[in-house]
Protein backbone atom coordinates (compact mmCIF):
# COMPACT_ATOMS: atom_id res chain seq x y z
CA UNK A 1 0.00 0.00 0.00
CA UNK A 2 1.42 3.52 -1.09
CA UNK A 3 2.29 6.06 1.78
CA UNK A 4 -0.49 8.41 0.90
CA UNK A 5 -2.96 5.58 1.07
CA UNK A 6 -1.95 5.14 4.48
CA UNK A 7 -1.96 8.62 5.31
CA UNK A 8 -5.88 8.66 3.96
CA UNK A 9 -6.97 5.94 6.04
CA UNK A 10 -5.42 7.80 9.30
CA UNK A 11 -7.12 11.25 7.76
CA UNK A 12 -10.05 9.70 7.87
CA UNK A 13 -9.80 8.92 11.23
CA UNK A 14 -8.86 11.66 12.51
CA UNK A 15 -12.05 13.52 10.92
CA UNK A 16 -14.79 10.95 11.99
CA UNK A 17 -16.16 10.25 15.48
CA UNK A 18 -18.37 6.94 16.89
CA UNK A 19 -15.26 4.69 15.04
CA UNK A 20 -15.06 0.82 16.49
CA UNK A 21 -12.61 -1.17 15.35
CA UNK A 22 -11.46 -4.76 16.14
CA UNK A 23 -7.75 -5.04 15.63
CA UNK A 24 -5.99 -8.69 15.67
CA UNK A 25 -4.05 -8.97 18.83
CA UNK A 26 -0.43 -9.07 18.70
CA UNK A 27 -0.14 -12.30 19.31
CA UNK A 28 -1.27 -13.09 15.95
CA UNK A 29 0.04 -12.70 12.06
CA UNK A 30 -0.89 -9.52 10.94
CA UNK A 31 -2.01 -9.49 7.56
CA UNK A 32 -1.33 -7.20 4.73
CA UNK A 33 -5.49 -5.61 4.75
CA UNK A 34 -4.35 -3.01 7.18
CA UNK A 35 -1.28 -1.09 7.65
CA UNK A 36 1.46 -1.82 10.35
CA UNK A 37 1.09 2.24 10.79
CA UNK A 38 -2.72 2.81 10.90
CA UNK A 39 -2.61 -0.05 13.30
CA UNK A 40 -0.19 1.60 15.70
CA UNK A 41 -2.07 4.82 14.94
CA UNK A 42 -5.38 3.74 16.29
CA UNK A 43 -3.37 1.91 18.90
CA UNK A 44 -1.82 5.46 20.64
CA UNK A 45 -4.91 7.26 19.61
CA UNK A 46 -8.25 5.74 20.59
CA UNK A 47 -9.09 3.51 23.69
CA UNK A 48 -9.08 0.44 23.74
CA UNK A 49 -12.47 -0.91 25.08
CA UNK A 50 -12.40 -4.84 25.69
CA UNK A 51 -11.05 -7.83 23.63
CA UNK A 52 -13.07 -10.33 22.00
CA UNK A 53 -11.21 -13.65 21.37
CA UNK A 54 -8.39 -12.66 19.22
CA UNK A 55 -9.36 -9.38 18.12
CA UNK A 56 -8.96 -5.94 20.50
CA UNK A 57 -11.83 -3.52 20.45
CA UNK A 58 -10.50 -0.15 19.66
CA UNK A 59 -12.72 3.00 20.07
CA UNK A 60 -13.19 6.89 19.26
CA UNK A 61 -16.37 8.39 20.30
Amino acid sequence: MEQRERSGIIEDLQTKDNILLLILQDDYTQNWQIPKTVIQYVKENFKQMESIEIFDVYAKI
